[in-house]
């Protein structure tokens, strides 16, 4: 696989933190609304653990972009690190 310009790994590395920090945003922000008002009506109620890794997997994304940043893992190693892990929490959601 082609070597990507310094730029366009930054640019790779950028949008994946911006992902992953609206991932971690959006997930502490139901992790929190669960905690706090359990007596609100829901058409979905996420059990604790799955914000919990919700919130793990925006921690990584932000992680793995950083390491595109600096060039230690290439740019689909990184967005397999935060993709796979993102599919897998949908999977308790969809069963």
């Amino acid at each position: 696989m082609a070597q990507l310009s310094k730029n366009n790994r930054i640019l790779a590395g950028v949008l994946e933190i911006t992902l992953s920090a609206i991932w971690l945003i959006d997930s502490a922000y139901l992790f929190y609304d669960h905690t706090q008002h359990p007596n609100y009506l829901r058409i979905f109620i996420l059990p604790d653990w799955l914000l919990i890794v919700r919130l793990l997997i925006g921690l990584i994304g932000i992680y793995s972009g950083i390491q595109i940043i600096r060039g230690k893992w290439t740019v689909l190693k990184g967005y397999m690190t935060f993709i796979i892990p993102w599919i897998l929490s949908h999977l308790p959601v969809m069963f």
